[in-house]
């Protein structure tokens, strides 16, 4: 074709520029080279332009007899080379690593780390909201849940918005925004955007399904401090004062701490799906100098963030008990990464702690 010939000044200047280290990386451009230079008529037609086609195959070898069993003489281009039998014993194979498991490497684990978490107590006081007081669409059951998934749910928004009030308390200006980052149908900002009509609240998330019903239930409470915004969330660029974050699955949670970070904003955020959390461009664990001073892998990590997950409803279970154990251990590298940048943080179990086994909040109080 017309466009192959066109192309074979600037393919040949690239092969004569690079060594055959870089040609290797490109082993279908390589090939394509070889095949036109085959083409009939095509070389005598370039080589009348002055360029002439590099030779990149492979130079085949002609084995001669080799005088002695520890030699071979090969006859390449004219040369020859002796080449000498590698002497010694045969190496051994290298066994591939074994993946980390639960039942075989979670006690050794747990015993490099050397302690476990401390659950913070904080103010139970303000917990409970009076629901039956509120418009119908600040419940979740208008967010479509079922009536027991709601139940649950109140209990989940009673604690975060405790939690947002506390690092609000010491909060002076007279603008505050507090961004529900993957906030699904809003349940927790429009709480909040109803208790706080004088701060602005954004509600973000990729899934329009989720905003199209959180959308209804603002315009249903005439609320005017609410901006919805359907992106991902490394995608929202503008400052805030305080992030919030319900279950936000595995690394979702340690986004939304990077990103609050980044903006020297508090944080109240309830971690989700532990065994989920896994490397980034930007993130990777331990988080934390304290974990990585103990000199935890982050295979190591991940595995406790794994026996997280096995918390369950029966809060009684050993395995529920050594999955509440292993959540704080991940929950204690996040607090701890943001303590060494001036926060002050608390780890608490939110109350009552049967409204979900997912129940612990990680609270940061920015330093500004």
């Amino acid at each position: 074709m017309l466009s192959d010939v066109s192309l074979i000044p600037v393919v040949h200047m690239f092969i004569e520029r690079y060594s055959p280290d870089v040609l290797e990386k490109i082993p279908l451009i390589v090939e394509w080279y070889q095949r036109v230079a085959d083409v009939p008529g095509v070389k005598e037609a370039v080589e009348a332009c002055s360029i002439c086609f590099t030779n990149l195959r492979e130079p085949t070898m002609e084995v001669i007899e080799p005088p002695s069993k520890k030699f071979k003489i090969y006859k390449k281009e004219g040369d020859y080379t002796l080449l000498e039998y590698k002497q010694g014993k045969r190496q051994p194979k290298v066994k591939p690593v074994k993946p980390l498991t639960i039942k075989r490497d979670l006690k050794s684990v747990l015993e490099k780390i050397g302690e476990e978490a401390e659950f913070d107590k904080y103010d139970q006081s303000a917990l409970d909201l009076s629901w039956a007081d509120f418009p119908p669409q600040v419940n979740p059951v208008t967010g479509e849940l079922t009536t027991l998934r709601a139940q649950r749910k109140c209990g989940q928004i009673e604690n975060l918005v405790q939690g947002v009030r506390s690092v609000m308390s010491a909060m002076t200006s007279s603008s505050i925004t507090i961004v529900e980052f993957c906030s699904g149908g809003g349940h927790v900002g429009i709480v909040l955007a109803y208790l706080l009509p004088h701060c602005r609240v954004v509600l973000l998330d990729n899934k329009e399904e989720s905003l199209n019903r959180a959308h209804a239930r603002v315009q249903a409470l005439k609320l005017d401090n609410i901006d919805i915004y359907q992106c991902n969330l490394g995608c929202y660029q503008s400052s805030f004062d305080v992030g919030v974050a319900l279950h936000a699955c595995g690394v979702a949670t340690d986004m939304v701490l990077e990103k609050c970070l980044q903006h020297n904003a508090s944080f109240v955020l309830a971690p989700c799906c532990y065994g989920k959390i896994q490397k980034t461009d930007t993130i990777s664990y331990p988080q934390s100098v304290k974990f990585r001073n103990k000199e935890l892998t982050y295979d190591e990590l991940v595995l406790v963030g794994q026996a997280g997950d096995m918390t369950c409803w029966e809060f009684e279970k050993p395995q529920a008990i050594q999955g509440k154990k292993c959540m704080g251990l991940v929950d204690m590298d996040r607090c701890s990464a943001a303590q060494e940048k001036g926060y002050m943080t608390t780890l608490a179990t939110m109350q009552p702690a049967k409204c979900t086994p997912k129940n612990n909040m990680i609270i940061g109080k920015s330093c500004r």
